[in-house]
């Protein structure tokens, strides 16, 4: 007997799954190859798989784990390049999800991703607990409330929340398209951030030093609308460029230090320097270093010029003091 293709199991007589049931849809006699790539359900249950094949007549065990209420995906259409669309209707059951439903996207074998795209329109769900990447490249994709994601990925589209917290686990690349919502993406935890070429001007995100070794931030612009709060001490590094213009950038620890290596054009917005003890923050623009000031903005911090630059046609409104720096 050769198995392959998904399983899906419909209950019947107003069946309720539980935690821990046991079904065995089927036994057979004779080899088996192979075995299903998806078992699904229309209710929220996932599967434990035995193929319990030492005594026949062979059968397949399933052991029933419900998870939180929800639509959940179901990884039935594959689009030619091994991803799945969130607004191909199969993969959701039949219907793609409205506004105000909780969503599931399930851990699945290997590591697909799921792709949010123009197709999907604007959507408006409650929350998300995703096990498996997602990638919006179009669309509007707002959320309610609390969500969770393994891997995410923005290259367009607008993405965000109107309220809870967004939280990521694994990798976070932001390379196009926008944020939106005053509710805080969650970036503490996360295996790595990369992040180029846009404008944070929606949502507040949650930075820690913990994550920096893995940070990359090649351009970012802050404006109006966007901010950042980061545990920890903050380097602005050779090659990067962030663009001051607007929101507000928190730095918290124990003496905390903003060490500018790169680049930081500032004409706007506030940077806050916060000590979590009796200790002295540092703003430091280090050998190689750029601080060019487009406006009037103001350091609580005192700010050294360490070999750096401190540039503009702007006024900084601090006190400097320059240790073999450049004024210019």
């Amino acid at each position: 007997m050769t198995l392959g293709s998904n399983l899906r199991l419909l209950p019947i007589n107003a069946y309720t799954p539980a935690d821990n049931d046991t079904l065995t849809p089927f036994t057979y006699t004779g080899v088996r190859t192979g075995g299903f790539s998806v078992i699904n359900s229309t209710t929220n249950t996932d599967f434990t798989d035995t193929y319990n094949e030492l005594t026949p007549p062979s059968n397949l065990t399933l052991v029933l784990n419900t998870v939180p209420s929800g639509t959940i995906f179901q990884f039935n259409v594959q689009e030619p390049d091994g991803t799945y669309l969130w607004s191909e209707a199969d993969n959701w059951g039949g219907s793609v999800p409205v506004d105000g439903t909780p969503l599931i996207i399930p851990d699945f074998i290997g590591s697909p991703t799921i792709i949010f795209d123009a197709s999907a329109g604007t959507v408006a769900p409650t929350d998300l607990t995703a096990s498996e990447m997602l990638a919006v490249t179009g669309g509007s994709l707002i959320f309610a409330d609390d969500s969770s994601f393994i891997d995410l990925a923005i290259t367009g589209g607008t993405f965000g929340a109107t309220g809870g917290v967004l939280d990521v686990a694994g990798d976070f690349d932001w390379t196009g398209g926008s944020l939106l919502g005053g509710a805080d993406l969650d970036l503490t935890g996360a295996t790595g951030v990369y992040i180029d070429n846009v404008v944070l001007n929606g949502m507040n995100l949650l930075m820690s030093s913990i994550v920096s070794p893995n940070t990359t931030i090649v351009t970012l612009t802050i404006a109006a609308g966007g901010s950042i709060d980061h545990s920890g001490d903050v380097l602005i590094d050779v090659g990067e460029t962030v663009n001051m213009q607007g929101g507000t950038v928190n730095i918290s620890g124990f003496d905390p230090r903003l060490d500018i290596s790169g680049t930081l054009n500032w004409s706007g917005g506030a940077i806050n320097l916060i000590d979590l003890s009796v200790g002295t923050p540092t703003f430091n623009v280090n050998t190689g270093g750029i601080l060019n000031i487009g406006g009037t903005v103001t350091s609580a911090t005192d700010v050294d010029l360490l070999g750096g630059t401190l540039t503009g046609i702007g006024n900084l409104i601090a006190n400097v003091t320059n240790d073999t720096g450049n004024l210019s």
